[in-house]
């Protein structure tokens, strides 16, 4: 979760200011973004599946992604707390 979003802190357009200038190109950002994330996802499910001594590895992996991105993304806005029982 951390690679991604180290891809999304280059890849989305945060602000322009004085001194900074955080919009990167539309399309480069795109691009970037479309190419790396799946690259991390994969590289992690990849480590995953050579480390895996036991059955089941690849849905711990998502229960663990799944628990980490719940408490963090869903709950933190009051928006997606009616939406969390269809994510689960």
């Amino acid at each position: 979760m951390t690679g991604v979003n180290t891809i999304f802190m280059f890849t989305l357009p945060y602000s322009k200011g004085q001194y900074f200038d955080f919009n990167p190109n539309q399309f480069a950002a795109t691009v970037v973004a479309s190419l790396v994330i799946p690259l991390i996802t994969g590289m992690t499910l990849f480590a995953a599946a050579r480390t895996a001594t036991t059955p089941f590895i690849f849905t711990s992996v998502i229960a663990v992604f799944m628990l980490i991105h719940s408490t963090v993304t869903i709950i933190s806005n009051n928006y997606f707390v009616m939406l969390y029982l269809i994510y689960l």
